[in-house]
């Protein structure tokens, strides 16, 4: 099968899917491969979590298992939060499934090809780099995805995610410095290559940009999740996805 990357596609994988394996669930609240699966369950899903440092914990009204082959009930959909490198090292336990599932989800952020071409040939949809949550919010959900205002605990999640990509760009850019080659399209939000100096342009401005937003949303600036063209409230969904967002997706990308 190929990698699924067409809009009906992807909501016929959140539609027919009701068995989600979450591989890297987690307990602690203000993590995606928590409030992921969290919100997954609310909405009727489920979910069977796996990590093998977590074994044994109750987590969404279910123990947490070591690994994906303890599961014993067929699951539809394996939703990754791995880093991208280190889903080649789950490829056996996700191919030894019995039966196989129908479709391997790798979370926001995450992309291996290698291990993407390795599933489909086994007949496997895949799907890379999307959010499940901002996803079914997005298509199915969009009464409950509206905010009037952000909660404390979405402002605290929100800043983490903004504190944890400045980090990332900023190792990028330090690589980029160090002379070594850096791939843009390895962060969400920086588009285009260009030459190296392009690159390194490129990368402080979405840094600049990162700290303007993370201060912003600290000091209870009102622009902060609010599209600059129209002025809409961003969704909690959509700042899930990119917190440093400043447009709505009917405005434009961010």
């Amino acid at each position: 099968m190929p990698e699924l990357t067409q809009i009906p596609d992807i909501k016929r994988v959140l539609t027919t899917a009701r068995s989600v394996a979450v591989l890297g669930a987690h307990d602690d609240v203000i993590r995606p491969s928590h409030y992921v699966p969290a919100y997954l369950q609310a909405a009727g899903y489920d979910v069977y979590p796996v990590n093998p440092g977590k074994v044994g914990q109750p987590l969404f009204g279910r123990v947490v298992a070591a690994t994906l082959a303890e599961l014993t009930i067929p699951i539809d959909l394996v939703d990754i939060f791995r880093p991208g490198p280190a889903i080649l090292g789950h490829l056996p336990d996700l191919l030894a499934m019995t039966p196989l599932p129908r479709t391997v989800w790798f979370q926001l952020g995450i992309r291996n090809d290698v291990a993407a071409a390795a599933l489909a040939g086994a007949g496997i949809d895949v799907v890379q780099d999307r959010c499940t949550l901002a996803d079914h919010k997005r298509w199915f959900a969009p009464d409950t995805s509206q905010r009037a205002s952000l909660r404390p605990e979405d402002r605290e999640r929100l800043r983490v995610a903004l504190l944890d990509k400045g980090s990332a760009v900023a190792g990028k850019l330090s690589e980029l410095l160090a002379g070594k080659d850096v791939r843009m399209g390895e962060l969400q939000g920086v588009k285009g290559l260009g030459d190296r100096h392009k690159k390194e342009d490129r990368l402080r401005a979405f840094l600049d940009h990162i700290g303007q937003r993370r201060r912003a949303l600290e000091n209870g600036d009102t622009s902060f999740g609010r599209c600059e063209e129209c002025g809409k409230g961003l969704t909690v969904a959509e700042l899930d996805e990119m917190p440093w967002a400043t447009h709505c997706g009917n405005c434009g990308a961010a």
